[in-house]
């Protein structure tokens, strides 16, 4: 359900109102003469783009002309969402318009049938073509190509009819008047009835580089008959777009994202839950001005049960009046009891395939309990019209625009289950980005900013208001210090259905390969920073409420691919979490001492790995989901097989080295069928590799199940719905393989479920921390040494300390490692990581 209120369509005959049902008549008239000044159009309307619009006196103004010459996307358009018209249909739209400066040149008017690649009305906001219908200031009234000669009247009434006359052909009749309504000229042509299925738009189309103003429009009337009509008031959108939110350690945080308001329209959003059978407001929070947020923050929140809330705003008009529109949705209770939760996880969401109805339709089937999105959740190139980098207000309305198409895509699912978003590098207008710490990427005497010298391009402010569109509503950062240029963190925690999910930023600290240190110092380069490895280390050995443990990151700890774009990888790249090496291998030292499964996106190949530090399958598990609609697909093709293949596994599996040296071992790799891109074509989408991840995590057996599903995959025939090679089931215990040195004697907790902590006593550091189910362990360590194992309930605070544990049984086939553990500084084990 959309936002109750502010809705302008009116529907007079429908069998249901609801989206995409058989309707007999829709009709729509502007209310923009009511409307305060702002760039936001309305809830009815999609403008293309959205910063070269604005309502101003009542009216409807396109503020940028287009080149005049070029391919996609050149001129400004505003679509109605509330009225799709089908072949069967017919429809009259009239508006009145004229020329916001004299000097204007190139046209305006209406299209019509305006459909793209996939048959929704949003996919047809993004790409498609329609037939164009318009008055052209050199003097010409048209459709399409037909054309009568016309003085051009300045302001004009634009009428427009098209209609069934005879079986499969409309006929279309543009009629020029002028504002007292005398007819000046017509022009009519005739179309194929199919090419009158699609979205109704107006469209502005000036010449050259101004964005002084170009053409103006108000009074836009809509009325449609049809047995095939589509629409209706569900389709409208905003004020409020949608939420997200997260839920853990009972403290909720939520998010509202609004659109682009008045300087004069209230600057605060309400949080309403549903207490004694009515709204009551818990929360009112201040919309952020560039991100266009509201996020709230609620301690001690009831997680017992599920409870439904709603976001309020209220929207004012010209005359000061206000309109009440709500976003709602529920706050589902922890998972605690249910022994498994799903994760669904994305990446790569070019708007190839927006809004992504089978990954969409299969979800909600799939009901998982929360959804991560591992980055680049959307591109530069997203929604077409290029980007803007500067100046920073432009820049801020031209990344909403594309972020908006995500909440349009996947709104429904993120109201009612927490979220996690992880911006990597195209979220931040970067082709590759290596955060260095925060830095301003330093100019090179050429003036030239190279991305892989290390840090950002953009303005700090835009940078920061990106990440709180996308990071506000996760659980609070752990160390919430800026970094260079005031750049917030959000690395930090989160603990739902008994899992610890540990989500880290393996991009903003990492070092740029070029920089001038990393070249004179590459043994010192840095990828994930002391910060986190201390997070990562005292989250390591804090089990408290779970029984599982995962790792969320951007992208992976290894070059999960040779092959990219078609052509083989000649050279190790260094946007993975391979490089540096020294910083990878220390990573997942840290990272296996917790037996966490690791979960990132990023490669654009979807593989399930088992990481080796200093032999093959000594640490974890990874898997890289999917892209959600690829479009610079990579392979895993390695010029040597794979050693210790599973019986009948293809050869590009088993134990590898990646182009860094990096031991792997590949369990799966989704290698693509064709590699071109082509907006709208789902079948070359699914053949790229395109779809989504799944990982079941089954706390009662303590067990990771992966899934890989492919874009069209059947839901009920996983053999060809799932990628070869998937879906695999691992134990807790399978991430950290590492071969032990021997046994400590066995330990009999006097507790059940009990977190044992194993502790070298000379180095004072975490060997490793489990949960184990029942009260019996026999540890294991990896040298010879006096160890101290401490035995945690840390839900109740009981604890048994067990020192001077020593090797009881040997295993002979250990052999001591290929070179030693890198440092790292001393930190202290604490029984929280909040504490």
């Amino acid at each position: 359900m959309r936002n109750q209120g502010f809705m302008s369509t009116t529907l007079l005959l429908i069998g249901a109102a609801c989206v995409a049902v058989d309707a007999a008549e829709l009709s729509h008239e502007s209310t923009w003469e009511d409307s305060a000044d702002r760039i936001w159009v309305g809830p009815d309307y999609w403008a293309n783009p959205h910063q070269d619009w604005r309502i101003r006196d009542g009216r409807l103004e396109c503020l940028k002309a287009a080149p005049e010459k070029g391919r996609g996307a050149v001129d400004r358009n505003v679509h109605l969402l509330t009225i799709q018209p089908g072949p069967q249909s017919r429809v009259t739209m009239r508006v009145k318009l004229g020329r916001i400066r004299e000097s204007v040149k190139g046209w305006a008017g209406f299209r019509f049938g305006h459909h793209g690649g996939i048959d929704d009305y949003r996919h047809s906001c993004i790409y498609g073509e329609g037939i164009n219908a318009g008055l052209r200031t050199k003097g010409e009234l048209f459709i399409g190509d037909t054309a009568v000669q016309t003085p051009f009247a300045d302001p004009a009434i634009l009428e427009l009819t098209v209609e069934p006359v005879r079986e499969g052909k409309h006929a279309a009749t543009l009629t020029l008047k002028k504002p007292d309504g005398t007819v000046v000229t017509a022009v009519m042509a005739e179309y194929d009835s199919a090419k009158v299925d699609g979205n109704l738009l107006l469209v502005s189309r000036g010449y050259g580089k101004d964005r002084d103003g170009q053409f103006w429009f108000r009074d836009w009337q809509v009325n449609a008959t049809g047995t095939d009509l589509r629409g209706g008031p569900e389709q409208s959108w905003g004020p409020i777009l949608w939420t997200q939110y997260t839920l853990s350690r009972k403290v909720l945080k939520l998010t509202a994202q609004m659109v682009p308001l008045a300087p004069q329209d209230h600057r605060t959003v309400d949080l309403q839950v549903k207490k004694d059978g009515a709204w009551q407001t818990i929360r009112t929070e201040t919309i952020d001005p560039l991100s266009r947020t509201a996020t709230f923050r609620v301690p001690e929140w009831d997680d017992n049960r599920d409870t439904p809330y709603r976001t309020v705003y209220k929207l004012k008009t010209k005359d000061g009046k206000e309109s009440t529109c709500t976003w709602a949705g529920t706050i589902r209770k922890d998972p605690v009891d249910k022994g498994e939760i799903s994760v669904a996880g994305f990446t790569g969401n070019m708007d190839y395939a927006f809004p992504n109805t089978p990954i969409i339709e299969n979800l909600e089937r799939i009901d998982p309990d929360v959804l991560f999105f591992s980055g680049d959740q959307l591109y530069e190139s997203v929604g077409r019209y290029g980007m803007i980098r500067h100046p920073l207000d432009l820049a801020s309305l031209d990344y909403l625009r594309k972020w908006y198409l995500v909440g349009w895509s996947f709104g429904d699912l993120m109201r009612d289950r927490p979220v996690v978003h992880l911006p990597d590098d195209h979220d931040v207008y970067q082709g590759n980005i290596w955060g260095h710490g925060g830095r301003r990427i330093p100019a090179r005497p050429n003036g030239k900013r190279p991305f892989s010298d290390g840090g950002y391009i953009m303005d700090p402010a835009w940078v920061n208001a990106v990440q709180r569109t996308q990071c506000a509503h996760m659980p609070d950062p752990v160390d919430p210090a800026p970094i260079e240029q005031g750049i917030t963190v959000y690395f930090t925690d989160m603990v739902y259905g008994n899992v610890s999910f540990a989500i880290i930023e393996d991009r903003k600290f990492k070092w740029g390969p070029s920089s001038a240190e990393a070249q004179a110092n590459p043994e010192a380069a840095v990828l994930l920073g002391k910060r986190q490895l201390r997070f990562l280390r005292n989250w390591a050995g804090d089990w408290k409420d779970a029984s599982l443990k995962c790792v969320l990151s951007q992208t992976v700890f290894a070059q999960c691919h040779t092959v990219m774009g078609g052509n083989r990888v000649t050279a190790r790249e260094d946007d993975a979490n391979a490089w540096p090496k020294h910083g990878r291998n220390t990573a997942l030292r840290e990272i296996r001492k917790s037996f966490a499964f690791m979960y990132a996106g990023d490669n654009h190949l979807p593989t399930l790995v088992q990481h080796g530090i200093d032999d093959h399958r000594d640490a974890g598990f990874s898997f890289t989901v999917p892209s959600i609609a690829a479009g610079f697909p990579r392979a895993w093709l390695p010029k040597t097989p794979g050693r210790n293949r599973e019986p009948g596994a293809p050869d590009y599996t088993g134990d590898n080295l990646d182009l860094h040296g990096h031991k792997l071992t590949m369990w799966a790799a989704a290698n693509p069928i064709v590699w071109g891109p082509k907006e709208g074509d789902l079948d070359i989408m699914d053949k790229k590799s395109s779809g989504f991840g799944l990982v079941r995590f089954d706390t009662a057996r303590q067990t990771y199940t992966i899934e890989c599903w492919r874009l069209l995959g059947d839901l009920d025939d996983p053999a060809t719905g799932q990628f070869k090679g998937w879906p695999k089931t691992i134990s807790i215990r399978d991430n950290y393989a590492r071969k032990p040195f021997g046994w400590l004697p066995e330990i009999e907790a006097g507790f059940a479920n009990p977190v044992f902590q194993v502790v070298h006593e000379k180095t004072g550091e975490l060997v490793y921390a489990l949960r184990v189910k029942g009260t019996r362990f026999t540890p294991w360590v990896f040298e010879p040494g006096g160890y101290t194992v401490r035995v945690l309930q840390p839900e109740s605070g009981k604890e048994q300390v067990l020192k001077g544990q020593s090797v009881a049984k040997r295993n002979p086939a250990w052999r001591p490692p290929a070179k030693p553990p890198t440092p790292l500084d001393s930190i202290t084990l604490s029984g929280s990581i909040h504490q």
